[in-house]
């Protein structure tokens, strides 16, 4: 007999999460995307178009982050909260972005990325192509729908 407690996933810890050198040049490049396309915050305004991608990267950098659940839940590390968000994400505000955010922002910067090298990160690998960020935006994996 399997217990309960033996299907509970053990809780997330920041030392699982990595990459957080890309991040920053993830960022400087999307701020002039995001002010091209208008982008705002959540009606909340505590995250922004550009917390929100960053999250959505960060997801596809760690693949310990298998959620919008787990996404918000490591959006409560401090140091995520200096490299990635500005603040705890709460799951509400996170759909919400789902809806107002275009994901082709991001998939658009993979692509542009990708171009320039070969770049495995996470469960994403970047070719000069670009393909599989178009797959991201195609399957909906950059918009990932969890209760």
């Amino acid at each position: 007999m399997v217990s309960a407690a033996a299907n509970v996933a053990p809780p997330l810890c920041e030392a699982q999460l990595h990459n957080w050198k890309l991040l920053g040049q993830f960022q400087q490049r999307l701020a002039p995307r995001l002010a091209r396309a208008g982008a705002s915050a959540a009606a909340d305004h505590q995250l922004t178009a550009s917390d929100y991608l960053s999250l959505q990267l960060f997801a596809l950098l760690n693949p310990a982050l298998k959620s919008a659940r787990s996404l918000c839940a490591a959006s409560r590390f401090q140091r995520v909260q200096q490299e990635v968000c500005r603040q705890p994400v709460k799951l509400a505000s996170f759909s919400e972005m789902q809806h107002l955010c275009d994901p082709e922002l991001l998939a658009g910067l993979l692509r542009e990325l990708g171009q320039e090298s070969t770049v495995t990160v996470g469960k994403l690998n970047c070719s000069s192509n670009g393909s599989n960020a178009s797959w991201a935006v195609a399957t909906g994996w950059l918009n990932p729908r969890q209760a």
